[in-house]
Order: C-alpha cells, then sequence, then structure tokens
C-alpha cells in the first residue's frame, strides 16, 4: 500500500455530515461502514450503500466488528459447507 497507510476496513461512529443525495442515514446518525483501508482514521468518507444504522442498544464498539466477522462466518457458512455438520453438535 502507499504509504502513509492507515489500515482498517470497518469503523463505526455518528455521522459528521452528508452529501444532498444520501437517504439512508443523516447527520448526527449511529453508524457502522466499511470500505478499503483508512478506517482507523479519525474520520473516513465512504458511499452511503457501506453504511448502516446502529440499533440503540448496540455500543460503538459492539457495532465496529459486526460486519467483517458476521460476514466472513456467514460466507464460510454459506459457500464453505462443513461435511457432517450436524456430527460436531
Amino acid at each position: 500500500p502507499h504509504l502513509p497507510f492507515i489500515p482498517g476496513m470497518e469503523f463505526s461512529g455518528t455521522g459528521l455530515e452528508t452529501d444532498t443525495d444520501v437517504s439512508t442515514v443523516k447527520e448526527g446518525d449511529r453508524v457502522i461502514g466499511i470500505r478499503n483501508f483508512k478506517c482507523m482514521a479519525e474520520e473516513c468518507v465512504t458511499d452511503q450503500k457501506n453504511l448502516w444504522q446502529i440499533p440503540e442498544k448496540v455500543s460503538l464498539q459492539e457495532a465496529a466488528v459486526l460486519h467483517l466477522s458476521y460476514g466472513t462466518a456467514i460466507f464460510a457458512l454459506e459457500h464453505r459447507p462443513i461435511p457432517n455438520l450436524e456430527k460436531l453438535f
């Protein structure tokens, strides 16, 4: 990667501002999002299709790891089935 390299592929936080054509979130919403790196910066910009609102009962810390961890697990279960899964339980 080009320097300075900023790691991180997922984030959570409060929306600071939105463009006029954004309809899925608004300024002040608690959101999680993904992008190709740079998520460990103090602020990041991403497309609204990569943002989701965080439910009130979920902390920012819990929400931040949800997408990549959950998405990886679902992908693995759907696309790499475990033979004889029922024998594991």
